[in-house]
Parts: structure tokens; C-alpha cells; sequence
């Protein structure tokens, strides 16, 4: 299953609203945020894998969720590493220094959390869902005369798009190393010019999904404007209360906790 996909389930985190998830994301990627200790991190990251286990997900797509995140966590532990002044861990190597290492650690395990958060909010949402979750939340912004319903739109077809470009690039990908292309190995130019034999076929795809769409839209008669009913209406039940109660109690912990250690 690509990163970012939707799959149909029955698990507790499937059944929430949309709108309930997209609070619980949005608090728990603000707690990410925050700086912590080693206690208040290890509770983080066990409330991340509590979202996993909630949302039925195998053990296979946090492995790829974080090996997908891993280099940019890498980068950020190297760059931290090499440019925080402090005490050094090697002395032959001054600018390598023990402050940096823990805040190129930290802002790593935030990439890392941060797109786990993500991956099992898209991977228990259907697009639909979403965009009418998306729709709700801007709902006070068209009193400005923004096209509320455009943007959820937009927005729920960009996710619901990024599994399949994803698939499509696996597909070109073997395709042309199948046809002797450098895309794996090589010189470096001859990579950039196997990379870019994929790119022109992509977008070229892209356009034409594109346009599919806009013509299956228009055929059904898609509008902006004026009143819509709703075949599945979103309603909140007693699971979205219980798990924003939940969630409220939780941040009233997190945000007493670091009042307790200074006392």
C-alpha cells in the first residue's frame, strides 16, 4: 500500500469524525511542536503508537513512514550537530558538539512523529470525508466571500492524488530502468537525465488526470454555488465525545507536567 492512501476498515480510529481526527491531529502535531524531556517524549510517542494500534495499520506502513522520513531526520541531526555551539565530543572535532546532537535529535523524532500523525489520519479518512470535514472548518470564512467549498475541494484531491502519482512514478521508474535507464546507479548526470525521462512523463499524466477529472465533473454536474444535500452527513456520536474528552485530559496533563517538575 502506497504512503498516504486511504484503506477501508471497521478499526475505532476508522469510525471517528472526520472533524474529531482532524482535532486530534492538529493537538497532538502542536504538542509535537513543544519542547520536552525525555519522559514527556516517550509519552508522545507512545500516544503515536496508540494511534497506530487504534487505526488497525500493519507494522509494515510505520516502517515505511519512517524510513520515508528518515533522511530528512538525518539531515536535521547532522546540521544541528555541526552548527550548535557547546561542549565538543570529540576534541579533534570541535565543531561536532553533544547540544547539537540532542536538538538534531529532537526536531528529527518531531519529523518522524509528525508524519506519522498524518500518514494514519489519511490512511483512516476517505477524501470524501475530508473535504467535507475541510468544508465544515472554513465554513466561517465565507462570510468573506471565499469559495469554502473550492478550497475543501482543492485540498481533498491533492491528498487523494498522492498515492496515485506515487504509483504512477513506480511504474515509470521500472519501466525506464527496464529500458537501460540510470536511475539507481551511475554517474550523476547520467542519474539527472534518468530522473528527468521520468518527470516528463509524469506531468504529461498528471494533465491528462486532470482533465479527466474536470470532465467527469462538469458530466455530473458538479457546482460550488448554491444549496447541497448530503447522502452521508457528518455527525458526531458518543466515540467523537468520549475521544475529545480523552484528548482534553490528556493535554491538561501534558500542560500541568512541566508546572509539577519546577515545583
Amino acid at each position: 500500500m502506497a504512503v498516504g492512501a486511504y484503506r477501508p476498515g471497521d478499526s475505532l480510529y476508522h469510525r471517528l469524525d472526520p472533524r474529531t481526527k482532524v482535532i486530534v491531529v492538529g493537538c497532538l502535531a502542536l504538542v509535537c511542536c513543544l519542547p520536552h524531556d525525555g519522559a514527556s517524549w516517550i509519552g508522545l510517542t507512545g500516544l503515536v503508537l496508540l494511534q497506530a494500534y487504534l487505526s488497525g495499520s500493519s507494522r509494515q506502513t510505520l516502517l515505511m513512514v519512517v524510513a520515508g522520513t528518515l533522511p530528512v531526520a538525518a539531515l536535521s541531526l547532522s546540521l544541528q550537530a555541526l552548527m550548535t555551539p557547546g561542549t565538543a565530543v570529540w576534541p579533534s572535532l570541535p565543531a561536532l558538539t553533544w547540544e547539537g546532537l540532542e536538538k538534531g535529535g529532537e526536531l528529527g523524532l518531531r519529523f518522524i512523529l509528525l508524519a506519522c500523525l498524518c500518514q494514519y489520519f489519511v490512511y483512516t479518512t476517505s477524501p470524501f470525508r475530508l473535504c467535507r470535514a475541510f468544508e465544515w472548518f472554513l465554513a466561517p470564512l465565507g462570510w468573506l466571500g471565499l469559495p469554502i467549498r473550492d478550497l475543501a475541494l482543492v485540498a481533498g484531491l491533492s491528498l487523494k492524488f498522492v498515492p496515485v502519482l506515487s504509483y504512477e512514478a513506480n511504474r515509470l521508474m521500472q519501466a525506464q530502468s527496464a529500458r537501460g535507464a540510470y536511475i539507481d546507479h551511475g554517474p550523476w548526470h547520467k542519474r539527472l537525465s534518468g530522473m528527468l525521462s521520468i518527470l516528463v512523463p509524469l506531468l504529461v499524466r498528471v494533465f491528462r488526470y486532470s482533465d479527466e477529472l474536470s470532465i467527469a465533473m462538469e458530466a455530473r454536474g458538479y457546482s460550488s454555488r448554491g444549496p447541497r444535500t448530503e447522502l452521508y452527513p457528518l455527525r458526531f456520536t458518543a466515540l467523537d465525545m468520549n475521544a475529545l474528552a480523552l484528548l482534553s485530559v490528556a493535554l491538561v496533563c501534558w500542560l500541568t507536567y512541566p508546572m509539577a517538575l519546577v515545583r
